[in-house]
């Protein structure tokens, strides 16, 4: 199966959370069991790309949610590239989402002006 598509925009400074919810059917009605599965997902210049230039932080929240968190620490450094979700899993290693990552400047300060 193809992974989906999300494009991520990430906001420099800025904590980026999301979830997904993973259905095994098009209709969405038969949740894809996460049970024993690790989700791991990576920002990098281009596929393949060296060195990786954020790791996001995955959580699965059963049955079917994967919450995905990158840290202000890490946005306010980010660069465009691509990304994708890969579970960890039973049956083995499966790309579910990828897309692009672009980057917005932080405009706010903690200080002024």
């Amino acid at each position: 199966m193809a992974p989906g598509t999300y494009n991520i925009t990430v906001y420099q400074g800025d904590t980026l959370n999301m979830q997904f919810g993973l259905w095994q059917d098009n209709a969405m009605t038969i949740p894809l069991n996460l049970t024993g599965v690790t989700p791991y997902a990576q920002v990098r210049t281009a596929p393949g790309g060296t060195p990786k230039t954020m790791e996001l932080t995955c959580a699965v929240q059963l049955p079917n949610l994967v919450n995905v968190t990158l840290p202000a620490t890490q946005t306010q450094t980010a660069v465009a590239g691509v990304w994708d979700l890969e579970l960890d899993g039973p049956n083995g290693v499966m790309t579910v989402i990828a897309g692009a990552v672009s980057v917005v400047a932080d405009v706010t300060r903690e200080s002024l002006p």
